[in-house]
């Protein structure tokens, strides 16, 4: 039996700099460098972007704020990994290396934002009763107080332009590098639409508004096609999705029709989205559709309750969401105000311990003839047509990779154009890394959240080496890692085409 005095641990701890040894401590970041090498990301940049005057132009700071963000950087300060780890920089080939500041005005003239003088920005903040700390000593009084416009500065059409363009024409070119099972449901290529609130704290950001829980906030509307990012807007907070989607949509189409080819589409939306203008988008683009209609669910429960009980298809209990019974239906809706009808697809279920049934909706232009046989023989049409929809709550968690790890579930900037400027920077960035997760990393982690692909393959200090032929060699620190770590990385860059 080991006892405490039996444990090898040292009498102290210290550390020391050797300055003869240099190394970074993100050496796998060398899995990013290629992936950026194999998506054609820098020549996208340039294209679309343009090297443009000075030391920083746009498409070298852009490469930069992106790169970061994916080595684990968060907002405008995401280069300050490479200011503060040179044989990072040197990994990725740069000189010069773009302050949190420099990031800033750059992603402004991006948006088409103009530089603002310090009198444009502040006003005298007026008087203020002497505070305390916490430790009793008097609180500096602050004498400016920021000035917050009354319209939002977004970001101009034409700027907004150039970087849909550049999300699209990289989203594309990754799509078309991973497994054909990414982008495919049952057949067709699934697009998934969604909106969301964006946090905001203080009171600089313009187009900051409550939302119905009382906080303010911004509001972003996404396209996705499978787990891509293909469009995206960022609102004044509390905006209408509904409304806001149709342009997102529209403006994604291209990217979406080159990525299905011949296949259909099959759009799943949420009940946020069950309104004219977006049935009939959807049917100008000539796609399939699955959208919750709960937001309408009072004449469409009148109806479902005066369907004779022979037409409900029993589907039984479902212990995991504490369903005592369960059936469906499918039946046929003309909403107030459409062109035409719509086919319902109405379920009802009776929890456990209650009396009363309760229903849920989606509107749907499906028929049974564009799903797989054996599927709605097995099934049935309705029962298959719910399952597919809750997919849709899968497809939720791909947010997180842009929400999340990329830092944009917390708007870096005021001014709501810089705001969508860095969004769509920071989309690039998370498509970059589904690339890397869904096509790079072995099948045992694929599909890794982001945090997981910082620690287990790109923090792994290494030291750099010039080889001949310009080869730039990363030898990284193995001694100590487990040899399925080091199996795994291994088969991450043979993946990317390392050598």
């Amino acid at each position: 039996m080991a006892r405490q005095g039996d444990m090898r641990r040292p009498r102290g701890v210290k550390a020391e700099f050797d300055e003869g040894w240099v190394a970074t401590a993100r050496g796998g970041a060398v899995l990013i460098e290629q992936a950026i090498r194999r998506l054609g990301l820098r020549r996208a940049l340039r294209e679309e972007l343009g090297d443009g005057p000075g030391l920083y132009g746009p498409a070298l700071v852009a490469e930069q704020l992106i790169a970061g963000l994916l080595g684990g950087g968060r907002g405008f300060q995401a280069t300050e990994i490479f200011a503060g780890d040179r044989e990072l920089a040197r990994l990725f080939g740069f000189g010069p290396v773009a302050s949190g500041a420099t990031v800033y005005r750059a992603v402004c003239a991006m948006a088409g934002l103009g530089q603002r003088r310090r009198e444009d920005v502040y006003t005298e903040a007026g008087p203020h009763l002497a505070s305390l700390d916490i430790f009793g000593r008097p609180l500096r009084v602050p004498q400016l107080r920021r000035l917050v416009p009354a319209e939002p500065e977004a970001m101009s059409e034409e700027r907004g332009g150039v970087l849909r363009a550049l999300l699209s024409r990289t989203a594309v070119r990754l799509g078309k590098s991973l497994r054909a099972a990414d982008l495919r449901l049952f057949g067709f290529v699934p697009v998934f639409g969604d909106g969301t609130d964006l946090e905001v704290r203080g009171r600089c950001f313009d187009a900051a508004r409550r939302n119905h829980k009382g906080d303010f906030c911004l509001r972003a509307v996404t396209v996705m096609a499978g787990p891509l990012l293909l469009g995206l807007s960022v609102l004044p907070g509390n905006s209408d999705e509904g409304r806001a989607l149709p342009a997102v949509l529209g403006r994604s189409a291209k990217a979406v029709k080159e990525l299905a080819g011949k296949r259909p589409v099959l759009a799943l939306l949420d009940a946020a989205f069950a309104e004219r203008e977006i049935i009939e988008t959807l049917g100008t683009l000539e796609w399939k559709f699955l959208v919750c209609a709960n937001q309408t669910s009072g004449p469409l429960e009148k109806m479902a309750l005066g369907q004779p009980p022979w037409r409900w298809e029993e589907t039984g209990p479902d212990a995991s969401r504490g369903w005592a019974e369960s059936a469906v239906l499918t039946m046929r809706h003309w909403p107030e105000g459409w062109p035409a009808p719509v086919t319902v697809i109405a379920r009802r279920y009776r929890k456990e311990g209650e009396f009363v049934y309760r229903y849920s909706f989606l509107y749907t232009n499906l028929s049974p003839e564009d799903l797989p046989r054996k599927h709605v023989r097995k099934h049935g049409f309705a029962s298959l047509l719910w399952q597919i929809y809750g997919t849709k709550q899968g497809r939720e968690n791909t947010f997180k990779t842009l929400l999340t790890d990329m830092g944009q579930h917390h708007p870096p900037s005021g001014r709501l154009g810089a705001s969508e400027a860095f969004a769509h920077l920071a989309a690039i960035a998370a498509n970059t890394h589904t690339f890397i997760a869904r096509r790079a990393v072995p099948e045992e982690d694929r599909g890794i959240r982001h945090w997981r692909l910082l620690r287990d393959y790109i923090l792994i200090p290494g030291v750099l080496v010039m080889q001949a032929g310009r080869r730039l060699l990363v030898r990284l620190a193995g001694g100590g890692l487990p040899w399925e770590r080091k199996r795994r990385f291994l088969l991450a860059q043979s993946a990317l085409g390392g050598t």
